[in-house]
């Protein structure tokens, strides 16, 4: 009697909504899930970086950072925000291309990747892959947090960077 009602009540517990078992996956932890294995091997960039050093231009929001890799080796990027939409200019057609080579996309060496192409993804794994391993994570995946501080350094400039390349895979 006891092993039937035992079978009785697993049989119940089977029929329970799968749903109520499975937590529903977060898209934006997925896609950023995905990127952290990208190899870095494309930009030639030999892994644990530094953020050594960062350009925050105005003219109109273009943003440079530079790279030091594990061998010393210094790396330039930049997000182009010359010609963005404004307020004052809504029809302007500029978009955050991705430069290589250089901290300002009218620099001599600077070329442009195609957006969320080998070069843009691997990039953003490594920085996926440095932003966890900052003592400031949970500030680098916040933008509202505050980093204006002066013990913060540049922090707050890295981290628009940062989730400028972030937003363009996160957000639809």
């Amino acid at each position: 009697m006891k092993k039937t009602l035992l079978g009785l009540a697993c049989l119940g517990f089977a029929w329970l909504p799968v749903s109520a078992k499975v937590d529903k996956t977060d898209p934006v932890a997925e896609t950023r899930a995905k990127y952290r294995k990208q190899a870095a091997e494309v930009l030639k960039i030999v892994e644990p970086i530094k953020v050594s050093d960062v350009f925050y231009y105005k003219d109109g929001g273009t943003i440079g950072i530079e790279i030091t890799d594990a061998k010393e080796k210094k790396h330039l990027f930049c997000l182009d925000g010359r010609f963005l939409p404004t307020q004052d200019e809504p029809n302007n057609q500029g978009t955050r291309n991705l430069y290589l080579g250089a901290a300002h996309p009218t620099q001599a060496g600077a070329r442009k990747v195609d957006m969320r192409g080998a070069e843009e993804s691997a990039l953003y794994g490594v920085l996926l892959r440095w932003a966890d391993q900052h003592p400031h994570r949970a500030a680098l995946y916040d933008e509202k947090a505050d980093l204006s501080r002066k013990d913060f350094g540049n922090l707050w400039e890295i981290r628009a960077f940062f989730l400028r390349l972030d937003a363009r895979y996160t957000q639809k």
